[in-house]
């Protein structure tokens, strides 16, 4: 999960399992008499301890392997936690005279180093033992106020109250400082259950299909890994290495499959079969160059005396072969004329008149006299032939013109024939 729900599951569970311990501890039969001492005192705060401890343990276990294997040990660590801030808290309270509180920090001391000492990682000991004593004592400093607050007369309500406060202190803080001291963690960009968050506390990490590993991917994002695909591990001079434990389909950092073991830097992408999980870490480190190549050119250092050869400039291009010259053909002749044509040809010529009667002259006729004639102009290029039925047609528009043949003249075709 990612470190923000951690954080609010921390304290959502330490709220509920302080209620379910007070609960328990209350179905208890004690005598009046009593009530309200300190065996009373030491019994509440054992169950409530075993609670909360219990309830952290597990979910801090999260994906890190049976969760039922860390009930035992979260159960006894939160029991012994509670008796012993009970039992001073009490003595501390009734007899020295100092606030109750030093007791519950005691408590959250002892319930915040239950992870660390089953994980065997001083890291998260130091930050649980941080994060526990400063939600024990913000609790206890509540704790009387909110008792007196929500006071009844058998008092359950303001010890229920006061008990449940001080599990969400407790468990807030845990988380809390466990995100905040952080060092390095991976986080699951694509793939199995993406958002996921791991911090990297342990001196080993195990990454791959197997229910027990830090980080799981199970599913059909699983089906190409290993079951113990990927270790993360903490060198002696505190950078993070990863190393391909001899897969079938290995382990690309940076899109480069890694052979051996690869020293990581901060927002190396790891791809293990079709997950990709981010590397990131607060401190920076110096390091000596990594095997796997580098993505980035990295610039080239020379000597200060070394002179620098510049490459032999490239030989010049030969120019270009002339282009032939093409030959330049004389114009062609232009067509002969056409004959003027009229813009819109004549309609055909009406069938020709009947032949007149003979008259019969009493005198002889006189001489016909023929109009004069105009200059010849000279003749024009052949025409096409006139066409049959129409002798006295004009050759070019075939308009009939009267007259004698060789003596008509056609005002249109300006053509005398």
């Amino acid at each position: 999960m990612s470190f923000y729900r951690f954080i609010y599951f921390c304290a959502l569970i330490g709220g509920w399992c302080a209620f379910a311990g007070w609960f328990l501890s209350e179905l208890i039969p004690l005598p009046e008499s009593r009530k309200n001492t300190t065996l009373h005192v030491l019994l509440i705060a054992s169950f409530v301890g075993a609670g909360i401890g219990t309830g952290l343990n597990i979910i801090s276990g999260t994906g890190k392997g049976r969760w039922y294997q860390r009930v035992l040990p979260g159960l006894l660590g939160g029991l012994l936690g509670g008796a012993i801030g009970g039992l001073m808290g009490n003595l501390f309270y009734s007899s020295l005279g100092l606030p109750r509180a030093l007791g519950w920090m005691i408590m959250g001391l002892c319930i915040g180093s239950i992870e660390g000492a089953y994980e065997k990682s001083p890291k998260k000991l130091r930050n649980g033992l941080i994060g526990g004593g400063l939600g024990g004592l913000i609790g206890g400093i509540l704790f009387d106020p909110v008792a007196s607050l929500v006071a009844s007369g058998s008092g359950l309500t303001s010890r229920a109250t006061a008990f449940v406060l001080l599990g969400l202190a407790i468990g807030c803080l845990i988380g809390l400082v466990q995100v905040v001291f952080r060092e390095a963690w991976l986080t699951v960009l694509d793939g199995f259950k993406p958002g996921r968050q791991l911090i990297l506390s342990q001196q080993e990490t195990l990454l791959g299909r197997g229910e027990w590993v830090a980080l799981p991917f199970m599913g059909k994002f699983g089906t190409s890994l290993e079951t113990e695909h990927l270790r993360i591990v903490r060198q002696a001079d505190g950078l993070y290495a990863a190393e391909d434990n001899d897969t079938k389909t290995g382990t690309l950092v940076n899109r480069q499959e890694i052979k051996g073991r690869v020293v990581l830097s901060d927002g190396d992408v790891i791809k293990i079969g079709n997950n990709l999980v981010r590397f990131n870490e607060k401190a920076k480190h110096e390091t000596a160059e990594s095997p796997r190549t580098e993505e980035k050119p990295r610039p080239v250092t020379r000597k200060a005396a070394e002179p620098i050869s510049m490459p032999p400039p490239p030989p010049p291009k030969p120019p270009p072969p002339p282009k032939p010259s093409l030959e330049v053909k004389p114009p062609s002749p232009p067509p002969p004329p056409k004959p003027s044509v009229g813009v819109k040809p004549p309609p055909p010529p009406p069938p020709p008149p009947p032949p007149p009667k003979p008259v019969i002259a009493v005198n002889p006729p006189a001489p016909v006299l023929s109009p004069p004639q105009k200059p010849v102009a000279p003749a024009p290029p052949p025409q096409a032939p006139v066409a049959s039925g129409t002798p006295d047609g004009c050759p070019v528009c075939k308009r009939k013109v009267p007259g004698l043949k060789g003596a008509r003249y056609c005002m249109v075709c300006d053509l005398t024939f």
